[in-house]
């Protein structure tokens, strides 16, 4: 019988030594939104936080599965954080703060 291993990727940077920020998830959804992009010059104004911030909003956007690996939003950051039509846009609800850790250990990297 074959053994199932399972493996654990983990990252050691990535956000910069920069723990995730109250309200960094939504402002780079509304960034991203807007067809912001992370790579682009003018990020660092846009979303109001230095370089090094910018790299960091991101990584945690793909960790919490708000961005998949195109920097493209996911269904669940939508339903999530949409404005208009999102569940929980400015993640007031403790639930929604459970729903994201459920996340982040989903996504199987391990940030430290």
């Amino acid at each position: 019988m074959k053994e199932l291993h399972q493996t654990t990727k983990y990252t050691f940077s990535g956000h910069d030594s920069f723990q995730c920020r109250q309200l960094w998830l939504k402002k780079g959804f509304d960034f991203v939104k807007d067809k912001g992009s992370f790579n682009s010059e003018d990020a660092v104004v846009k979303l109001g936080v230095g370089k090094n911030m910018v790299s960091s909003i991101r990584y945690w956007m793909k960790v919490f599965d708000i961005l998949d690996s195109k920097d493209t939003l996911t269904e669940f950051g939508t339903r999530l954080l949409d404005t208009e039509h999102g569940y929980d846009p400015y993640l007031e609800d403790d639930a929604s703060l459970w729903l994201l850790h459920y996340k982040l250990i989903k996504t199987g990297i391990e940030p430290v």
